[in-house]
């Protein structure tokens, strides 16, 4: 559940990074980060697919009734919402299963500390806006997490950036701020959610192809 802020240079700069970014997509790109973090060309494939199509799918975990006053200038009155908390396939599910994957074939314990340098970076930068979730400059975790991959674990950056960039945000964005749902006064909250192209799959993705 990652926001990207706007303003007007800022806007033409994304504007071009996106279109970057969908280029790289076309040709393959995101294919070729999977395969850097140690998986088959055959899998990294079928994962781009998954990731893709998972990004429209959110299974819902609980459902929580939130309390809030609504205010205008002519009026003050008590409202009861409910909000279905979801966790996203393609920006959640599929990221901690990789993640999983690479903490299997490689020293697990060096990955501890970047992915709460991480958390503690995401949980920092994360902002509340009701009715739109929790939003964070998009762009600063995946340069964190290569600044951590080499710093933490330079035999293998690509993989300390990918691990500590997707379950470092998962925690500090989304699930550390869990117990602020009352204040989104949204009726539905994903984790992980927000589409392909950001949250927790943009982080791993452009640190894996960083380094």
């Amino acid at each position: 559940m990652i926001f990207i802020p706007l303003g007007i240079g800022l806007l033409i700069l994304i504007i071009f990074a996106a279109g970057a970014f969908f280029v790289l997509w076309l040709l393959g790109a995101i294919p070729f980060a999977f395969t850097k973090l140690g998986i088959s060309p055959e899998m990294a494939v079928f994962l781009y697919i998954m990731t893709f199509l998972g990004s429209f799918v959110n299974i819902p975990l609980t459902t929580m009734k939130n309390y809030y006053i609504k205010r205008s200038i002519w009026y003050s009155i008590p409202v009861v919402q409910k909000t279905v908390v979801a966790i996203n396939l393609g920006g959640a599910i599929i990221p901690v299963i990789v993640s999983a994957y690479i903490l299997s074939r490689t020293h697990s314990g060096t990955f501890i500390l970047p992915i709460l340098v991480m958390s503690f970076v995401a949980k920092s930068l994360t902002r509340i806006i009701p009715e739109r979730g929790f939003v964070m400059p998009a762009f600063i975790p995946p340069l964190v997490a290569v600044l951590l991959g080499y710093v933490f674990y330079p035999e293998n950056p690509a993989a300390c950036a990918y691990v500590s960039g997707t379950l470092g945000v998962l925690i500090g964005a989304d699930i550390l701020n869990l117990h602020k749902i009352r204040k989104l006064q949204s009726t539905f909250v994903s984790i992980g959610g927000a589409g392909v192209f950001d949250g927790i799959f943009l982080t791993g993705i452009i640190s894996a192809l960083l380094i």
